[in-house]
């Protein structure tokens, strides 16, 4: 190996060592054409962004559409997963679209919200398998403010939670929904399918647990109530033991104030009411037991493959139910919204869109009566439809959220497109206020990303892990993941690790997740810290202390220093065996010194002239 070529490899691993351990990092994004095109396309489908300080990367969405309202403090909450994702967890952003807390979970995790329980509220979360094509075992999670674990919620009748509801009422119940694998007819589909015997089928179950005293307070089961000929889903080669029927697919449950529950099911596409006594179902919107007369030309009971059915007061939009005739005597008028999908997950016609749907029904009072009453006692009309520009259709999951305003006020709504990853706000009416994408619009149908349920509430976190800070390339970079109340920080130093008189040096306010720090280092003290401040400036953390004397060592560009090493250590061995390393160890002091190492007489050499000292530069 000449001496040329040591010096440029040499010159190339100065270079390396600068670079090893940059992070990647998604910039901000502007609405113009030339941010768009990179965002959808140089960053694959999931785009994220890296940090110094945090070694979690987060998802870095883009505002297709923007407004100031819906800039309102609320955080928004999802669960990203899918084929483009190494790393599964739950992520909450704020309303700029920066990542607040991130946390990895080993299996599968859908549908973090924010609850209250006993006047406190709690994150709540699935985690579990999810592969049995839609559905999973798993249990319910509820972590406090500080993001500690404070309930695990399970199931009764040695069964498991499935992924698709937990709803906290205000009575401190938990209602849960579960798959069962039993024995079933299904000769009674007119569809083709597995007819060898037995047949299985997943039945559909909810649950409503007493969680102070840990007791079983109802349950309730699909095939009780429901025929296999009221399933749209085709059976196809299900039927059988090792992939049975899912027929009915449970994927919401409330409980309202008269403590009757109302539930989703995605393969009867229906909404049905249910006496939380008797269990017995009071009525069934949309599906082939329909009991309403659509008064809106069928565009309220054809909705399909549906999520996350709620009842809401006309008090949530008096503006649009104004002019709505005032509930008569032995009658109750209620509003309901839902995700359509409008198709399931074998869907071909990609002309299809999902919509959500705010509908205002009628129906005679089941306090009153039990007796079911004419079809024309039960009527159901559409007051607003939310759909999205680019027509997005998400076959599969889906969310519908009703976000109160101003007293007197219509609300808002927002849509999370469930197995595509995009949440849009709507204003009551149906005009779309913002579209925020977590991932390129290329990973739509394809479940490359995407987040069962997206949602927005008010949260406030205060972890008691420290904020994190490290030293890289001369400044400091801090972040405190999950902590809400952050505005502004300030950076600390002290001649001792020890001392108790530390000096503020210099404060920023708080950008994004992570904050850049410039410092001017050679006039700071050894020993740094940061510290954290809300906004009134007082203190909420600070972080573990930074010693200057060992930048070279920190966590910021260890492993980088590690990588090195061993490099270099392989290329030594490898110029042993052709007697480059003489050479290499006789050019090197020689730069330095002033002399040369002559290979042929293997001594060394002054050098006679600058001109000469000039040609041996790197």
């Amino acid at each position: 190996m000449s001496p040329l070529i040591l010096r440029l490899l040499l010159v190339f691993l100065l270079s390396l060592a600068q670079n090893v351990g940059a992070s990647e990092i998604v910039p901000n994004w502007s609405s113009s054409p030339e941010d768009v095109n990179i965002w959808e396309t140089n960053y694959g489908y999931y785009p994220q962004r890296s940090f110094k300080s945090f070694a979690v990367r987060a998802p870095a969405p883009r505002k297709a559409l923007d407004s100031g309202v819906c800039h309102d403090g609320l955080y928004t909450f999802i669960s990203p997963r899918g084929n483009a994702l190494k790393t599964y967890g739950n992520v909450i952003l704020d309303d700029d679209g920066d990542v607040v807390w991130m946390q990895e979970i080993k299996e599968q995790a859908y549908g973090l919200t924010v609850q209250e329980y006993q006047g406190k509220q709690y994150l709540s979360y699935w985690e579990g398998e999810d592969k049995m094509k839609g559905h999973g075992q798993g249990v319910y999670v509820l972590l406090d403010s500080s993001y500690q674990e404070a309930f695990r919620i399970t199931a009764f009748n040695n069964l498991e939670p499935d992924l698709h509801e937990l709803f906290i009422t205000t009575q401190g119940t938990a209602l849960i929904t579960i798959y069962d694998l039993v024995k079933k007819d299904i000769n009674d589909v007119d569809k083709p399918g597995y007819f060898g015997a037995p047949q299985y089928i997943w039945d559909c179950l909810f649950q409503e647990i007493d969680l102070a005293n840990h007791k079983l307070l109802f349950q309730w089961r699909a095939s009780d109530h429901y025929a296999m000929s009221d399933t749209y889903r085709a059976v196809g080669k299900a039927g059988g033991p090792t992939e049975p029927f899912d027929f009915f697919h449970i994927n919401s449950v409330a409980k309202d104030e008269l403590g009757n529950f109302l539930i989703s099911a995605r393969y009867t596409s229906s909404i049905t009411y249910i006496d939380g006594k008797t269990g017995q179902i009071i009525w069934i919107l949309g599906g082939v037991r329909n009991f309403f007369q659509d008064l809106s030309d069928g565009a309220a009971t054809n909705f399909s493959s549906q999520h996350d059915a709620r009842f809401h007061a006309l008090a949530a939009f008096p503006q649009l139910v104004k002019d709505s005739k005032k509930p008569e005597d032995g009658r109750i008028t209620k509003l309901v919204t839902l995700f359509d999908n409008g198709a399931d997950d074998l869907v071909t016609d990609r002309s299809l869109q999902s919509r959500g749907l705010l509908l205002e029904i009628s129906y005679p009072d089941p306090s009153v009566t039990t007796e079911k009453a004419d079809t024309n006692q039960y009527t159901a009309r559409v007051v607003s439809s939310y759909v999205h520009p680019s027509h997005v259709l998400s076959p599969s999951q889906g969310s519908l959220q009703v976000i109160s305003t101003r007293t007197g006020m219509d609300s808002m709504v927002l849509l999370g497109y469930g197995s595509n990853a995009v949440f849009a706000q709507f204003a009551a009416n149906g005009g779309m206020l913002c579209d925020t994408r977590f991932a390129s619009s290329r990973s739509w149908l394809r479940r490359d990303v995407q987040s069962y349920r997206a949602l927005k509430f008010p949260w406030v976190g205060q972890p008691t892990t420290p904020p994190s800070a490290v030293l890289f390339g001369g400044r400091i970079y801090v972040s405190w993941n999950g902590a809400t109340e952050v505005k502004h920080w300030t950076v600390e130093h002290s001649r001792q690790m020890d001392d108790d008189g530390w000096i503020a040096l210099t404060s920023v306010d708080k950008k994004g997740f992570e904050t850049m720090i410039d410092v001017d280092l050679n006039s700071a003290h050894r020993f740094l810290r940061v510290r954290a401040l809300d906004g009134k400036s007082e203190s909420l953390g600070v972080s573990l202390t930074l010693d200057q004397g060992r930048r070279w060592i920190s966590q910021s560009n260890f492993g980088s220093l590690f990588v090195l090493v061993v490099l270099l250590g392989v290329i030594w061995y490898g110029m042993a065996k052709r007697g480059a390393r003489r050479v290499l160890l006789g050019w090197l002091p020689g730069r330095l010194h002033g002399y040369r190492y002559d290979p042929v007489n293997g001594d060394s050499v002054e050098l006679e002239s600058a001109q000469e000292r000039n040609n041996t530069k790197i």
